[in-house]
Formats: C-alpha cells, sequence, structure tokens
C-alpha cells in the first residue's frame, strides 16, 4: 500500500522529535530560532510572556567563543556546585551545538521561564579559531528570575576583546 508523503513527513518528524518528548538530553526545553535574517544571523519569533530569549554575541573579530551558559528552574545556594553543572549547561547555542560562537557572529536560544530561575554564564571562554586554544575567559554574571530579570525579557551576552583583555557585557530588555 504507498504512504501518503503526509504519512512519511509525520513519521520523520516524530522520529526526530520523539526523543525530545521521551525526556532524552538536557534536563530543560530550549526552543531554537527558526527563521534566518538573511545574512546567516538566526532571528526567533517575539518572546512569549513564558520564555526568555537568550541572545550571544560574540564581537571579537578572530576568536570563537565558547558561551558557558546554564540555566536550572531549581533554587540554588551554591552556583558552583549547582547551577554550572554538565546537566544545566545549554549547549543548543552556536556551532554544532557545542556553545561555540565563532567571531562576530550572533546566536539565540529561547528557554521555557519554568526552566530559568537561574541563569549564568562563567564569563565564555575565547577560544583561537585555529587551534581551540582558550587564550582568556570573561566576566561571570548569574542572574535570577524574578530578581534580575522576568519572564518575556530579552538577555544579550556580548563578548568582546579589547587590547587583550577579554570581556563579557550584559542587556537586558
Amino acid at each position: 500500500m504507498p504512504v501518503s508523503r503526509f504519512a512519511r513527513v509525520g513519521s520523520v518528524v516524530m522520529l526526530l522529535v520523539s526523543p525530545l518528548l521521551m525526556g532524552q538530553g538536557c534536563g530543560f526545553t530550549v526552543t531554537l530560532p527558526d527563521e534566518d535574517s538573511g545574512d546567516g544571523n538566526p532571528v526567533g519569533s517575539p518572546v512569549a510572556e513564558n520564555t526568555v530569549l537568550f541572545r550571544f554575541v560574540n564581537a571579537s573579530e578572530m576568536l570563537g567563543v565558547d558561551v558557558e551558559f546554564f540555566a536550572t528552574g531549581s533554587a540554588v545556594t551554591d552556583f558552583d556546585a549547582e547551577l554550572f553543572i554538565d546537566e544545566n549547561q545549554v549547549t543548543a547555542v552556536g556551532l554544532f551545538g557545542r556553545g561555540v560562537v565563532p567571531g562576530m557572529d550572533t546566536d539565540e536560544v529561547e528557554v521555557e521561564c519554568s526552566e530559568a530561575l537561574n541563569v549564568g554564564t562563567r564569563g565564555g571562554e575565547f577560544l583561537d579559531a585555529d587551534t581551540g586554544e582558550v587564550l582568556g575567559r570573561g566576566k561571570q554574571f548569574i542572574f535570577t528570575r524574578d530578581v534580575n530579570f522576568i519572564c518575556g525579557d530579552v538577555i544579550t551576552f556580548e563578548f568582546f576583546e579589547r587590547e587583550d583583555e577579554f570581556t563579557t557585557e550584559i542587556s537586558i530588555q
């Protein structure tokens, strides 16, 4: 019996989505941007009231940046032991889902508010584009929902270097 094109597409979609629905992978939901602005940079839809959009801007010309971004829906008292751990790292950013944004590029990820009670970056590792060697680190930032930001906000992390100084700046809108 022939299979309709719709059935085949539906099967492929379910095959790709099933592991996510079964809870495999990271412990939080990430919504990736689904459009392209034409210059290679993703453009997400307007931020929903129950999510937070995190934008990562690598303003360095020659270096990649591992944004080292972490999020958890749990209360945290010891950030090193409870936030900055592998299971909370958001790697659905940058190249190959590894959290690395190339020089002069941007990426973004939208996270459900329930999974973004505490968020932060270790500061970002600035990487030699050819060797991957860590050349420096930006400034660490940690934010708590309803204290530093609210659902529906856009938080932009900008990573750049100035005269061998590595910096991370944040804006919340």
